[in-house]
């Protein structure tokens, strides 16, 4: 989770580890406050107070409230989620005109509660939803990054590229790539190329890119080729990273005529991937994946780098190539 505190207006999220397992960097908590009590029944509200309370702009955050919270996948989700909420009326949130003002000062849960609540909204709060990338809290940014992925949209395709082609901390970069490469938007298929090849940029960047090859290396879609060549040109880049990724994802397309240049890496490429495993080892699973075998389950190794703005791998043993 981004903090175990409630996260009340400026106060920062614990440093912590940031999690890979999408299940732990996604999870949803809730806190039964009184002030939103009424979003758990607002069903059973008479239709002049729904109206009334519509009017005054209440009424939306209301129902925003009730979906995230019917969104709980667990006690534990519903547990945080309820504290976060409870974060956020302790200092008067209670629309999301006022959520949207206050957003740039939220941390820890209330920080990580707006941005479900903003997801919740639909794609009216795309804008405040890439204001994050660059808002300087690197947590708060993967958990925008996650949430404009889901959104799509022109407005979020646009202001992921803008964020791309300015002067921003490469941690701002990664959370827009990772949306870019998640929204599954074809459009977006070219700046993720650009991205995969550049040998200037950052290779935890790069890496990020290449995962979201597979999308547009789909069968029967309109950048298939492109996507092929690109993945195939990153098995022999002289960044592990990129080369760990660009064979998942011709195992995940899938590609079956890059399995010989997939043996070939299984067989000599020993170089691991921070905070997963070998690139041999990786490579020899998308050849499994694509014949048909089993793929084993490994061990993650440590991480190299600071891991509070790693962006969750779409890639799980479940769900093979991606669980969202």
């Amino acid at each position: 989770m981004p903090g175990d505190n409630d996260g009340a207006v400026g106060v920062a999220a614990p440093a912590g580890v940031w999690q890979h397992d999408p299940s732990t960097c996604r999870s949803r908590q809730i806190v039964r406050s009184r002030p939103y009590s009424r979003a758990l029944t607002v069903a059973e509200s008479t239709d002049n107070r729904t109206r009334k309370a519509r009017a005054s702009g209440s009424g939306d955050f209301d129902h925003g409230v009730a979906a995230v919270i019917a969104s709980a996948r667990s006690s534990e989700e519903l547990r945080d989620l309820r504290r976060g909420l409870r974060g956020l009326s302790r200092v008067g949130i209670h629309s999301f005109e006022a959520l949207t003002r206050a957003l740039p000062d939220l941390r820890g849960l209330a920080g990580w509660t707006a941005v479900l609540l903003l997801e919740a909204r639909g794609r009216r709060a795309s804008r405040a939803l890439l204001s994050l990338l660059t808002g300087g809290d690197n947590v708060l940014a993967v958990e925008a990054s996650k949430a404009l992925a889901n959104l799509g949209g022109v407005q979020v395709l646009r202001g992921c590229t803008r964020v791309l082609e300015s002067e921003v901390p490469t941690p701002a970069k990664r959370a827009a790539v990772y949306a870019l490469a998640s929204m599954r938007d074809d459009k977006a298929a070219g700046t993720i190329v650009a991205r995969v090849l550049d040998r200037d940029e950052d290779p935890d960047l790069r890496g990020q890119a290449a995962e979201g090859l597979d999308f547009f290396g789909r069968e029967g879609g309109p950048h298939r080729q492109l996507a092929v060549r690109t993945a195939l040109r990153g098995l022999e880049d002289h960044s592990p990273v990129v080369r760990f990724w660009c064979a998942f994802a011709l195992g995940a397309m899938p590609h079956p005529p890059a399995i010989p240049a997939l043996r070939r890496l299984a067989r000599r490429d020993k170089a691991v991937c921070p905070g997963w495993w070998r690139v041999c080892d990786e490579a020899a699973d998308a050849v499994a994946q694509m014949e048909g075998r089993p793929v084993p389950e490994r061990t993650r190794t440590p991480q190299s780098r600071v891991p509070d703005t790693r962006l969750p791998p779409r890639r799980t043993r479940a769900g093979w190539p991606r669980a969202r």
